[in-house]
């Protein structure tokens, strides 16, 4: 079942440590949460990585008790999804809308699960939008053959965390 929903998006810079990507994925991991998507990158002063997980207050304090400093935001989290292709569908969809999409991107799960991260300009926007065309992005996958015939969308969960 796919669900479209608001979550919260970790972030953490580093300096140019490359082992403390490592230590961050062992800190955020530390009070067993799941981590249902991860994205990691270099900018001019360090790497960034990004984390959405299942209990995004316990991570944060987990990183900032091992000694990083995190700051969080709101995306938009899509998934579970089995078939590639999703993701990009709801890009179309967003950009047919006029929202500018700031980031995205893919993390798969070792049950060959997908999720989708979207940081757009107008996240309450964006998500009624992708909601309401949610059947439609299924039905695409259908008249490919990909993906199993029907789904259904769960209700939105709305989950913020107060800073």
């Amino acid at each position: 079942m796919i669900s479209v929903h608001e979550q919260v998006e970790i972030a953490v810079h580093l300096n140019n440590e490359t082992a403390s990507v490592g230590k961050v994925m062992v800190a955020a991991t530390a009070p067993n949460v799941e981590i249902l998507a991860s994205c990691f990158y270099w900018q001019r002063d360090g790497a960034v990585v990004r984390l959405v997980t299942e209990a995004p207050q316990r991570t944060a304090q987990a990183l900032a008790n091992a000694g990083f400093e995190c700051e969080t935001d709101s995306i938009l989290l899509i998934g579970p999804m089995k078939r590639p292709g999703v993701a990009a569908q709801m890009s179309v969809q967003l950009a047919g809308a006029e929202i500018g999409i700031l980031y995205s991107y893919v993390s798969w799960s070792e049950r060959t699960e997908a999720f989708a991260v979207f940081k757009t300009t107008d996240d309450d926007r964006a998500l009624c939008v992708l909601q309401s065309n949610a059947g439609a992005t299924d039905l695409a996958g259908e008249k490919t053959g990909r993906g199993p015939k029907t789904r259904e969308m769960s209700q939105p969960v709305a989950a913020r965390l107060v800073a």
